[in-house]
C-alpha cells in the first residue's frame, strides 16, 4: 500500500500541484500574445506619430505663405479711392487748373487715386497683380500709427527671380517664384503726381533695376490671381466685373454714360494663391517649368476653377506638395453704383 502510494500520488495532491503554476506551453502562448499586442500597439503609435509629424511639417512648411496671405488680404480690404463728384466737359475731361475756357457738361465720379488689377502690370510679372492706395501710415522705414491716415501706394505681384532685397555680396540667392509687396512710403507717393501718368506711379519703382520699394513677402508662390467681383459668392462667370482679370479705375471716358468701374472700387476682390513647400522647391532646383505657365494660366475669369484644377493636376503629377489659398475680400470703402 505504501509502495503504491509512492508511485501514484492521490488525486487531491495532483490537483493541488496544478493550482500552483503554469506549464511551459501556457507560458509560451501567453508570451506570444503579449508580444503580438505590443507589436500592434507599437505599430499604432508609430502610425499616429508619422501622421502627426507629416501634418505638423506641412503646417510649418506653409506657415509663412499663410501669414503673407492673411497680411495681403487685410491690406487689400483697406483699399481706398476717396471718390467725389466733379464736372466734366463735353469731351469728358475735367477742368485743368488755369483753364478759363472749361465748360461743364456732365457730373460724374472723380478720384485722384487709383486701383488697378491685371496680368501684365509690371515687367516679369507671373500671373495676377494688384496696385492701389490705402491708409497704411508707412513712411521712412517705420509705421507710425500716431499720425493716422497717411496714404501709401501698395501692390502685390509674383516674379520668378532672386531676392532683390538682399545685398549683392550674398551669393546664396536662388531664383524662385516669389510674392512681392510693393510699398511706397508716404513721402514718395506718386499716384497724384502728374509727372507719373497712367501706371507710372508704381511701374517707375517696380520696374527699376534693382526694383525700388519692392520686398519679397513669401517664397515659392507659383500661381497668383486677383479677380474684382460684385459679390462674395464663388461664381466668377456671373459676378465678375472683368472677363480677363483686368480692372482699372482710370479707364478712359469717351462718350455716353460714365463707365461703371471708372473711379469706383469693386465691392469684392477674390484672391487666389498657390504655394509649394521648400522641400518641393528644392527638388525642382529653381526650374520654372511646372507643367503650366504661371504668367498666362489665369487669362479668362470664367475659367478660374478649370485653371485651378489644371494647376492641382500638374503639381500632383510632379509629386510637389502644394496648398491653395483663396479668399473673398470685401472692400470696406467701396460704394458701388451701376450708374
Amino acid at each position: 500500500m505504501l509502495l503504491g502510494s509512492f508511485f501514484y500520488p492521490p488525486p487531491h495532491t495532483v490537483a493541488a500541484r496544478a493550482k500552483t503554476g503554469f506549464t511551459i506551453l501556457e507560458m509560451l502562448v501567453a508570451m506570444a500574445v503579449t508580444v503580438l499586442m505590443l507589436l500592434l500597439l507599437l505599430t499604432l503609435v508609430q502610425s499616429t506619430t508619422n501622421i502627426w509629424q507629416k501634418n505638423t511639417g506641412r503646417a510649418k512648411a506653409f506657415a509663412s505663405a499663410r501669414m503673407a496671405f492673411e497680411s495681403m488680404t487685410r491690406t487689400i480690404g483697406a483699399a481706398t479711392l476717396n471718390t467725389y463728384q466733379d464736372y466734366y466737359n463735353a469731351s469728358r475731361q475735367t477742368r485743368v487748373s488755369g483753364d478759363l475756357n472749361f465748360r461743364p457738361s456732365i457730373y460724374g465720379r472723380r478720384s485722384d487715386l487709383h486701383f488697378v488689377t491685371g496680368n501684365t502690370l509690371v515687367t516679369g510679372q507671373q500671373g495676377g497683380g494688384i496696385f492701389f492706395t490705402a491708409p497704411f501710415d508707412f513712411d521712412t522705414g517705420s509705421i507710425n500709427p500716431a499720425t493716422g491716415g497717411q496714404l501709401n501706394a501698395i501692390g502685390y505681384f509674383v516674379r520668378f527671380s532672386a531676392d532683390s532685397s538682399l545685398p549683392s555680396f550674398i551669393t546664396n540667392n536662388p531664383t524662385r517664384y516669389r510674392l512681392f509687396q510693393f510699398l511706397q512710403p508716404t513721402t514718395e507717393l506718386k499716384v497724384m503726381n502728374s509727372n507719373f501718368p497712367g501706371n507710372q506711379w508704381f511701374t517707375s519703382d517696380a520696374n527699376a533695376s534693382p526694383p525700388k520699394n519692392c520686398f519679397p513677402l513669401a517664397t515659392n508662390i507659383v500661381a497668383f490671381a486677383v479677380l474684382p467681383k460684385l459679390s462674395d459668392r464663388e461664381n466668377p462667370s456671373t459676378d465678375s466685373l472683368t472677363g480677363n482679370f483686368t480692372y482699372d479705375t482710370r479707364i478712359a471716358w469717351a462718350s455716353g454714360a460714365q463707365p461703371t468701374n471708372m473711379h469706383q472700387l469693386p465691392p469684392v476682390v477674390t484672391v487666389v494663391m498657390v504655394a509649394i513647400d521648400e522641400a518641393s522647391a528644392s527638388r525642382i532646383a529653381g526650374q520654372s517649368d511646372l507643367g503650366f505657365d504661371p504668367a498666362t494660366i489665369f487669362s479668362q475669369t470664367s475659367q478660374l476653377e478649370t485653371n485651378l484644377d489644371t494647376i492641382s493636376a500638374e503639381l500632383s503629377k510632379r509629386n510637389l506638395n502644394f496648398r491653395i489659398f483663396r479668399a473673398e475680400i470685401p472692400i470696406r470703402t467701396a460704394k458701388w453704383s451701376a450708374n
